[in-house]
Parts: structure tokens; sequence; C-alpha cells
């Protein structure tokens, strides 16, 4: 299985740092020959504690860290390693640093340059998350980045077309897109291109799509015939319009009429910048209360004059909204990655950041955390969320 995923990642020549080589932690593991737990001694040199995963090393050995934050006896390391010639070498951005229990991860602000110790908090599969991980979480988030990794393996060997697929889009689930800061995202590019290679266009585009696999290539034709194709699920027609570009998207104005909701959705999310006076035809004999409110929001944005139906929750910042057990996340680069189907995020022509409710809000409270330049800032003090499911939050 491990052996599967090696001669796949050479194969694909994926698993060599691009322009920003700064990978989430189930990436890391796919590339890891070995997990570890160390103890700094000198620079450059450490003492094994704990093998987390895979291949034991010596109880001490040496990498080159150059490039890398110094750290301090007094502190532990997880370290992602393989071995090249037979010298044990880090997985690009294959560190994290345990100081008094809290875990720091690294960036790389600048490409190429030096990595920096932050203490954002990540996921499995996810490279950004509101929250500084503490070791006991850090040692689940490998374990069960561990466990994608040997899935995807097994994945790989399935021989049945559709079991493969579906075991492999069961490993990213929709609405758990990569999120982060242009992170180098292997097994995702990986699982994109097994599928391709194995014919399955489809499957590779709901990866790609899922995942922002922006490498593998799909033709403006191809795209079109998904997004218009009435036997295809509502996913892949939505991937398909989403991943058109921007000067081939009249083409689907049409399809803001389409008889399924969260495509016609989807259509006028892509086409409202070209055809708003479509979109406003749209609204006014929309029948679907979510749809209406996502017309309504889009109009809204774009000084028509719609009804007061539309319901929207707005702030011109980058920002995370985290409620119970869910968390949404934005970027101020303007790249979206929804992880929840009632609020996403988008980015206007001028450069601000903002989300919008793609669906009524459930009452409760809700609280806005602020992240400015990939740094937690701030928080707006909890926000309620009345029974109609409206919350405006000016900025």
């Amino acid at each position: 299985m491990r052996l599967a995923i090696a001669v796949l990642l050479a194969i694909a020549n994926v698993a060599d740092a691009r322009v920003e080589p700064t990978h989430d932690l189930a990436s890391l593991v796919a590339q890891s020959e070995s997990v570890v737990l160390a103890q700094p001694l000198a620079p450059g040199r450490f003492r094994l504690h704990q093998v987390l995963r895979g291949r034991a090393v010596p109880a001490e050995f040496e990498l080159e860290t150059l490039g890398y934050p110094a750290v301090a006896p007094d502190q532990r390391v997880v370290l992602f390693l393989r071995r090249s010639h037979g010298t044990l070498r880090l997985v690009p951005s294959g560190m994290r640093i345990i100081t008094g229990g809290m875990v720091a991860r690294l960036d790389q602000p600048d490409s190429p340059g030096p990595y920096v110790a932050v203490d954002w908090g990540e996921g499995p599969t996810e490279l950004w998350a509101s929250q500084q991980l503490t070791w006991d979480e850090l040692a689940a988030a490998i374990a069960e980045a561990g466990r994608t990794v040997d899935a995807f393996g097994l994945a790989v060997l399935e021989r049945d077309p559709g079991k493969r697929r579906a075991a492999i889009l069961a490993l990213f689930p929709y609405g758990r897109q990569s999120a982060g800061f242009s992170p180098v995202d292997t097994l995702g590019r990986l699982a994109a291109r097994v599928l391709d290679a194995a014919g399955d266009r489809e499957g590779a585009l709901l990866v790609a799509h899922r995942r922002q696999v922006a490498e593998l290539a799909f033709s403006r034709d191809e795209l079109l015939a998904f997004a218009r194709d009435p036997t295809r699920d509502d996913e892949t027609r939505i991937a398909a319009i989403e991943m058109l570009e921007v000067d081939d998207r009249a083409e689907v104005v049409p399809l803001v009429d389409d008889p399924r909701p969260r495509v016609r959705a989807a259509a006028a999310r892509t086409v409202v910048r070209i055809a708003k006076h479509r979109v406003r035809a749209r609204l006014a004999h929309e029948a679907d209360p979510r749809v209406r409110n996502e017309l309504a929001f889009l109009l809204d944005r774009r000084g028509v004059q719609v009804s007061p139906d539309g319901r929207r929750l707005e702030a011109r910042v980058s920002c995370a909204i985290a409620r119970t057990s869910v968390q949404l996340v934005a970027r101020r680069a303007g790249v979206a990655y929804d992880v929840d189907q009632h609020l996403s995020a988008q980015c206007d022509h001028e450069g601000r950041s903002w989300s919008r409710v793609a669906a009524p809000l459930a009452p409760g409270t809700y609280e806005l955390v602020v992240v400015d330049g990939g740094h937690q800032v701030g928080t707006v003090a909890p926000l309620d969320v009345d029974p109609r499911g409206e919350l405006t939050i000016p900025w």
C-alpha cells in the first residue's frame, strides 16, 4: 500500500516543493517514511523520543535544517522524514515545534525564503484552523492523516472504477476544500491524477474542484458538456460551472433557469457580473427560498434594488466564522474554501473579502474571527441570529 503511494508520487513528480512548499498533514504523511517526536540537541542534531508512524530511525540523528527555525533543547519537535540516498531528510515544511505543550507549525511568507514558526492551527487535510493545537491534538491529527493516507493507498489499488472513485472522494468530503495559503496539496493533486490516469474525468473533476487542483487541465468544451448535462449530479455540474475560465462563463447564462435549484444558484454566482438582468429576471419568479435569498444577495452586492427577502451576512475583511463544530474559512487573496454549504466567501472586484449566506442561518450565537495576513487579529463580540435566520455584520 505504501509502495503504491511511493510509486505514484515518483511517477507524478509531485513530492518536490514548488512555489510555496507548505504541506497539510496528510500530504506530509504521504511523503514521509517516518514521523517522529524528537528532542533538539544542537543545530541539526536530534534525539529520538517516539516513532509516531513508519520506519524506525537511529536514537540520535542529524538533519539538514537550513531555512528552518532554530529550536532549543527544552522544546520538542515532530519531524516528517524521508530518506534520500540513505540520508535522512526533512520533507519540505515537515517540522512542528512544541513549546509548553502547544504546537507551532511552519509557514513560508516568501518563496524562496526561510520557514517561520506560526501559532496557527491546522487539520489533517486543512492547512488553516482558528485555534492553535496542543500536542495531544496534533498527535490525533497526525493519526487521522495517517488513516487518510492508508485509505488512499487502498483506494488506488481498487480495480472497480466506481468503487475507486467513491473511495477517493470519501477522503475529500464535499465542503472541505483545501484551505490555506497556497499549500502544496500533494495528496489532493495525486488523487486527481490517479482518477484522470484511469480515464475517470468526472471523478478527477470532482477532486480538482474540492481540492483546488489548478494544474489538471479541462477544456472549455469538456466543462460545458459536464455543466449542461442533466444526467450528471449537482456537484459535477456545479464543479464544471465554477471551473470555467472567465471568458467562457457567458455560455452558462441559460443555466440560471436550470430545473435544479443548486445548479441555478451556481450559474447565478458565476454570471451575475455579466448578466445581472438575467439573474434579476430569475429572482422575480424563483420559487426556492434558498436560491431566492442567494440571488437577492448577489444582486444587492452589485447595487441592484431587490426585495428585503435576501438574507445576508457580510464582512469586508478576511474572516472565519465558527459555530458549534462547524468552521467556515475565507482568505484575503480572493480564493474561497467552503466548509459548509450554508456559507462561502468570495472577493469583490476591489479586492475586498466578504462572506455570503447561501441559505438561512439557524438561530443561535455566532462568533466572527478576524484574520489579517494569515494571523488571527481579534474577534467581534458574539452576534445573535434571529429566528428568521437574519444577521448583518457591517464592516
